[in-house]
């Protein structure tokens, strides 16, 4: 998987929060300090890293930044929303980030090219999770209507979608084999999906409440999942 630490991640968060680009010299916010990191990825392996941010008005532009990993206050805003980002991730040789926002929108970003593209409403409303296939010709998102899209990055458009059962996807993950995506829901759900084409193959009921995120081990035998302050294992 692509994703750093998560006590890195708070660690790093916590720095571009108290950075300049976002402190009480901001003169751009008439809420100092109330802009959030809503998602931490690293940049192939340039030893950079890209961060999501949001506002505490979520229909308020907000900025794709990247910075390096030893000095997580340099920050270098690449482009920006027109809502608050949720979800950001790049591809394995870093060329290109992608992100989502409040609205459903899907920017992808070509790092060589430093050229945005905009995809108006790519994944019709507000997503929660997002990620870029290890073979970085895909983009997976889960919005809130509990629909799984599968972005085909050089076709530009959506390729593969599965309804799943109207929860908002919190989290998405694909196994090591990539034979497989597993979703979590609002309704305590992990959902598992034949990949690429999103075909259900099983549902597993871990809790009454939200599953907020889940993850596959190591070997691809076990699924992961945090649930009402605990943790869920499931084979």
């Amino acid at each position: 998987m692509k994703r750093c630490n998560p006590l890195a991640a708070l660690v790093v968060a916590a720095t571009i929060l108290n950075s300049p680009l976002y402190g009480e010299d901001d003169q751009s916010s008439s809420q100092p300090n109330s802009v959030w990191v809503t998602s931490i990825a690293p940049r192939g392996s340039s030893g950079e890293f890209v961060a999501a941010t949001a506002d505490g008005l979520l229909l308020r532009e907000a900025a794709v930044v990247t910075f390096p990993a030893t000095n997580p206050t340099e920050l270098t805003p690449l482009y920006t929303h027109p809502a608050a980002v949720w979800c950001v991730d790049a591809t394995s040789d870093g060329n290109h980030v992608a992100s989502v926002d409040y609205r459903g929108n899907l920017i992808v970003f070509d790092t060589q090219a430093a050229a945005s593209t905009t995809h108006e409403k790519a994944f019709e409303r507000w997503c929660q999770s997002m990620l870029i296939s290890p073979d970085n010709k895909s983009i997976v998102a889960g919005n809130e209507a509990g629909k799984v899209m599968v972005w085909d990055i050089a076709a530009a458009k959506v390729s593969a979608s599965a309804e799943l059962d109207g929860h908002a996807v919190t989290g998405l993950a694909l196994s090591p084999d990539r034979s497989q995506l597993a979703a979590s829901d609002g309704a305590g759900h992990v959902h598992l999906l034949k990949w690429p084409g999103l075909e259900p193959i099983a549902e597993i009921k871990i809790s009454d409440e939200t599953a907020w995120c889940v993850a596959y081990s190591q070997d691809g035998s076990l699924l992961v999942g945090s649930s009402d302050r605990h943790l869920y294992r499931c084979e």
